[in-house]
């Protein structure tokens, strides 16, 4: 027995939700689309030697690192205004301390020279300018301590341009921890452990900021800083070197191609 009422109308699926045999995805979704991985680009075959040395310069940091800030804690500093045996065992502690962070920057150079970062590059380049301004403020602001005598009382204290060289010299050095963080964590899927590099970034970022406010420098800046040395050098130990892909020349983007052997000429008279 038939319904009351007109037949049915014949139902057409929808392709969006019916796609053609053989396509994919399945039920008309569009399949996810991301931006593509990251690859390197060595500057020149890739060496681990800059990451081991850079390794070995963050250990060696984060020990100068502890010492400075006990020194600093207990008035050894170079911009002391105390007696002069401070001021100068503040300032072998702060040549020390440079002198580390010199080997440290190491590994960012082997983060360009192996992955191809500008992180890392801009991280070396920067680093040697804040670490001369810190040396160069290490050995001038103990000459900046002079004797002032007011109402009958004489007292040490330092001079404005000795202040405004301290000040410069914290700052920077500060800068300089902020953008080696950024390398780290910006290189994270280089350096073959994403959370220790991560974590690395994020310790020196807060130790940057701290030194760069001078105040915070005294008070747990450079302890901050530490494990921060510490746990980068780890990751630099164990980074590993970029393989290659298929088809890519051994040899570097900056050398020239080894040339081909000549081969073999017809003798004279002889037609193709």
């Amino acid at each position: 027995m038939q319904p009351y009422g007109p037949p049915p109308s014949p139902y057409y699926p929808l392709p969006a939700y019916y796609p053609p045999p053989g396509s994919y995805p399945p039920y008309g979704f569009p399949y996810p689309v991301g931006p593509p991985p990251r690859i390197p680009r060595p500057r020149g075959v890739p060496r681990r030697a800059p990451f081991l040395a850079g390794a070995v310069g963050h250990f060696i940091g984060a020990g100068a690192s502890i010492a400075f800030g006990l020194l600093m804690i207990f008035g050894f500093r170079f911009d002391s205004g105390g007696p002069v045996i401070f001021n100068i065992v503040g300032a072998v502690g702060g040549v020390i301390l440079a002198a580390a962070l010199d080997v440290q920057l190491a590994g960012f150079h082997g983060m360009w020279r192996n992955y191809g970062s500008l992180a890392g590059a801009a991280a070396v380049a920067y680093g040697f300018a804040a670490l001369t301004i810190f040396e160069i403020a290490s050995l001038l602001a103990p000459l900046a301590v002079e004797v002032r005598c007011d109402w009958g009382w004489c007292f040490t204290a330092v001079a404005s341009w000795g202040w405004a060289l301290v000040f410069a010299a914290y700052a920077m050095l500060g800068a300089m921890f902020i953008v080696q963080g950024s390398a780290f964590i910006v290189n994270r899927s280089f350096l073959g452990n994403p959370g220790g590099a991560v974590a690395s970034g994020v310790l020196f970022i807060i130790a940057g900021s701290f030194i760069a406010s001078f105040l915070f420098a005294v008070y747990g800046g450079f302890f901050i800083l530490a494990p921060a040395l510490i746990v980068g050098g780890i990751v630099l130990a164990r980074a590993p070197l970029p393989l290659l892909p298929q088809g890519r020349p051994p040899w570097g983007p900056t050398a020239q191609p080894p040339r081909a052997p000549p081969g073999p000429t017809a003798p004279p008279g002889a037609g193709p």
